[in-house]
Formats: structure tokens, sequence, C-alpha cells
């Protein structure tokens, strides 16, 4: 059963019926609380719209975009969990193994966003192909331009949302990117050694 609201006219309404059968606790000009009441009685505020809150009905029509980041954010922890794992230079595996755990993070308030949206787990498998490893500057370079092409395309998700939460969880993701791509500019700078 589902509990009512204090804002759920007709349920007051039913209660009131029981406490003072003759009055009318809501007298209205007009009907339109009481239609609105009926149509949903799930809106709270004559005029308010169904779950307007922070990762609620604005944030639905983003649920696959946020899907498709997840895998991405989940293949390329698995990318440089590899080469955090097979690179002999100690400062390289530290900083493939820190870009591993962000994006980890990353992957993680995704599910947790993707969640709180649907209520339902998004919990998918991804298994990418081991990059080679016998060109660094080749392996940086691309990495690099993964990065920002995703800091880019955070940037532009959360330019498009109309959920004040999910934008700001796409502005931090896209700073995040971008920082990626910059360490990765730095670490392929120090190894051509110009």
């Amino acid at each position: 059963m589902k509990k009512p609201c204090a804002c759920d006219y007709e349920a007051c309404r039913e209660v009131w019926k029981r406490v003072a059968p003759g009055e009318d606790p809501y007298p209205m000009a007009d009907n339109t609380n009481a239609q609105m009441s009926a149509q949903n009685s799930e809106l709270t505020l004559p005029g308010a719209e169904a779950d307007p809150c922070c990762m609620g009905s604005e944030a639905s029509v983003s649920v696959e975009v946020l899907q498709g980041f997840l895998r991405e954010e989940l293949g390329d922890a698995q990318v440089y969990a590899y080469l955090a794992s097979c690179t002999p230079r100690r400062e390289l595996a530290r900083a493939f193994r820190a870009l591993s755990e962000d994006e980890k993070r990353h992957a993680r308030d995704l599910a947790a966003a993707i969640y709180l949206i649907t209520g339902k787990a998004y919990c998918p498998r991804v298994c990418v192909e081991q990059p080679d490893t016998c060109d660094l500057c080749a392996l940086l370079r691309s990495l690099y331009h993964a990065e920002a092409c995703a800091g880019y395309n955070y940037a532009r998700a959360g330019e498009e949302t109309l959920d004040l939460c999910l934008s700001k969880l796409f502005a931090a993701m896209s700073e995040d990117e971008y920082r990626h791509a910059e360490l990765l500019m730095k670490l392929l700078g120090r190894k051509m050694n110009v």
C-alpha cells in the first residue's frame, strides 16, 4: 500500500470525509488542483513536475549516454592497468596505475548515477584488446587523443543535459579527462627527450 503524501489532495479528502463528512477540506473556486491531483497523485505541489530533482526525470534521457561513458571508462581502466603491469619504468607504471584508478572511480560514479536515475544496476562486462607497447610514443599519442576526446564529450554532454547534478558530474569528469591528457602529453615529452 502506498503511503499518502501530505499534499495528496484526494487522499486527504478521503480522510477528512471520515472526520467531518459534511465539509469539504479544500473548497476551490475552480477544480484545477483536484484535476491535477487526480491525474497524477505523485505530484507533491500543484504545477510541479514529476521528479524534478537531481538525477530524476530530466536525467532519464541521458541514461544511454551514461552507459556508453561507463563502458569507455571500464575499458580505459583495463588498458591503463595492463600498461602499468608491463611497463618497466617505475614513473610510467605509477602514472598508468593512477590513471587506471581514476577511470575506475569514474566508472563507479557513472554506475551510481545510472542507478540513481533508473533504480537498476548497470554492470557491463567490457573486454578490450591489449595495446601494442612496442612504440611507446605512438601509444602515448593515441592515449592522449582518446583522453582529450573524452574530455570534450563529457563537456558537451554536460551542456546538453537539463539535469543540474548530471551536468556537474559531467563537468568534473571532463576536467579529469583533460588532466589525464595533459599528463600523457608530459609523459610523451619526457619519452621523446627533446
